[in-house]
């Protein structure tokens, strides 16, 4: 008769678990699923206690039972939209390595927190040397001090511009002339192009 609590698949696990009670076998809290009057399936924390008699037979099973429908819910939403974080992440990688101009993302410490494949290749370095960088860092002291206006980013969060002539010798380690850089600052975003 307790079996009809028990969806179909869940009916072998609480054979074996009695199975272990029988064999006096410690049972570890676990999760199931019950089966409710309306047909309803929750799903289940269980914890059973066994009670032994004085000749250490298992004379009786207490289980406790917390009803985590709901956080099995919100756990299946939250890798659903995980997943989905992930898929824009990555058709956002896409997008920015090869659109034809360089970007990064800088956050409100200077630091940078991304770089497109475009301004790898014009600071010819890997990434992974700028991120996490300040923009000191990454661009020389140098050319920072004379970068001023880069340092303010965006006052009031307005879009603002922000033509810089830069020598291609900063950027790369290479000889090379002059070559006009314009920043265009945004809100949360630093953008080269």
């Amino acid at each position: 008769m307790v079996k009809e609590l028990f969806p179909g698949e869940e009916r072998e696990q609480f054979a074996a678990i009695m199975q272990r009670i029988v064999d006096a076998e410690p049972i570890d809290a676990y999760e199931s699923r019950r089966l409710t009057k309306d047909d309803r399936t929750l799903d289940v924390w269980v914890t059973l206690t066994t009670l032994v008699g004085e000749e250490g037979n298992v004379v009786s099973i207490a289980s406790t039972e917390r009803d985590i429908t709901q956080r099995k819910q919100t756990e299946a939403q939250l890798k659903a939209l995980n997943r989905e974080l992930q898929c824009k992440e990555q058709e956002f990688r896409l997008l920015a390595d090869n659109v034809p101009a360089c970007f990064s993302y800088i956050d409100a410490g200077q630091r940078y927190r991304y770089v497109n494949r475009r301004y790898v290749e014009l600071f010819a370095r890997p990434a992974q040397d700028m991120i996490g960088k300040t923009v000191e860092e990454v661009l020389g002291s140098r050319f920072y001090k004379r970068a001023l206006p880069l340092r303010l980013f965006c006052p009031g969060g307005d879009w603002c511009e922000h033509p810089v002539p830069v020598p291609i010798t900063t950027l790369r380690p290479i000889s090379g002339p002059r070559v006009s850089v314009t920043t265009v600052c945004c809100p949360s975003w630093w953008c080269l192009s």
